[in-house]
């Protein structure tokens, strides 16, 4: 009984190690980061294409409570029109000056990089952890134009697809 116990702990340990990803080797991470002048409200400018496709008036707000634990707020709306809110917990996946976070998951955890962030912090992009996951965020509904193409190319050469990017409509 106990070597059948063993095995099937075995084939789980083996079947959840392969659903980790492995980080994306090209995707820079800031250094310096500063989760104060991170936290605050966010608008989603762009991400890549996948299960939330018919959302729009997509916000985040940021915050990090008293048990320094960073809580990520998100509200869109659907097509349709319904409002869909979730909550996100977040950690530092190491130094808390490197942009570096990951969120703890049921199967596995996600690892997000904040690849670039102006110097004011009115801009960011956020890498997750392999080509199928992009953000790009602004502080307001519009993103510039010489944002923009600074953002597309960094991705680029990080390797992500920009076909794949999903504008999102903010009204």
């Amino acid at each position: 009984m106990k070597f059948k116990n063993l095995i099937i702990l075995a084939f789980c340990a083996l079947f959840l190690g392969s659903c980790a990803k492995s980080l994306n080797p090209k995707a820079p991470i800031v250094k310096n980061f500063d989760i104060a002048k991170f936290s605050g409200g966010w608008y989603e400018i762009a991400r890549m294409k996948g299960g939330d496709d018919d959302l729009q008036n997509t916000a985040y707000e940021c915050f990090v409570d008293k048990n320094s634990t960073i809580n990520l707020l998100k509200s869109a709306q659907t097509s349709s029109g319904k409002i869909k809110n979730e909550q996100h917990v977040l950690e530092f996946a190491g130094d808390k000056n490197i942009g570096l976070l990951y969120q703890k998951g049921f199967i596995s955890d996600t690892t997000y990089r904040v690849a670039q962030v102006d110097g004011e912090y009115r801009y960011a992009l956020i890498f997750g952890a392999d080509t199928s996951e992009l953000y790009i965020l602004s502080r307001t509904k519009k993103l510039p134009e010489p944002i923009r193409i600074v953002y597309l190319k960094k991705a680029k050469h990080s390797g992500y697809d920009l076909n794949k990017i999903v504008w999102t409509k903010q009204k």
